[in-house]
């Protein structure tokens, strides 16, 4: 996955290219970007891949502009992100985003956050 336009563009986006080895050689997707600008979301990049607290979800953790127009000052946003197997034999990723709303919680997860304790 990576980032394309300048960060304070608010074409800022996010795209995914494979390849068989780490090496390359490395084909972009032609769903890209695959996290874009929105009515109500601005600049989605600089992103990394977590996993759910039972390692059963993936999630895409990225910022966007706080405002519409871009600029330098950025949110913290996390979707999910579902990798998928197309109908001609390549694995495609899929973002539910970006996003502002609240979503499930991931699985694995507690129903309440634990207390955070002095050490």
């Amino acid at each position: 996955m990576y980032s394309a336009h300048v960060f304070s563009d608010p074409d800022y986006a996010v795209g995914y290219a494979t390849a068989k080895s780490p090496l390359g050689s490395w084909s972009k997707a032609k769903e890209n970007p695959i996290l874009k600008r929105t009515k109500i979301v601005s600049g989605p990049g600089h992103n990394s891949v977590i996993a759910s607290p039972d390692g059963k979800e993936p999630f895409v953790v990225y910022h966007t502009h706080k405002n519409l127009a871009g600029g330098h000052e950025r949110e913290l946003n996390i979707d999910r992100l579902y990798i998928v197997d197309g109908a001609d034999g390549k694995v495609r990723l899929r973002v539910d985003g970006p996003t502002r709303r609240p979503m499930c919680m991931p699985s694995g997860a507690a129903t309440r956050p634990a207390p955070v304790r002095a050490p």
